[in-house]
């Protein structure tokens, strides 16, 4: 999951495909905070994954950088491809 704060998109990378999280009528959510994204996507089955960064991204984030886009890993146990293309059509 890729969430920028300033777009207020949260994307969703499956297979190399960056997709947006849509609503029932196929439009792009919208999320006001990373942490509403991570709630609607955790009532959906979804689990942030532990990441751990490279050391020089690591550098970079510890050295105060301003950046506004945050990236998670999600699992979710269960579910078809299918399933999951559906929900990022």
């Amino acid at each position: 999951m890729i969430y920028s704060a300033i777009t207020q998109q949260t994307i969703i990378i499956i297979e190399g495909e960056s997709r947006n999280i849509k609503d029932k009528n196929g439009l792009p959510l919208k999320f006001k905070t990373m942490e509403m994204a991570l709630n609607y996507l955790s009532k959906k089955g979804w689990h942030v994954e532990p990441v751990e960064l490279p050391s020089a991204a690591a550098n970079k984030a510890q050295s105060g950088s301003k950046s506004t886009t945050t990236i998670l890993l999600l699992s979710r146990d269960n579910s078809s491809e299918e399933e999951i293309k559906n929900m990022f059509k």
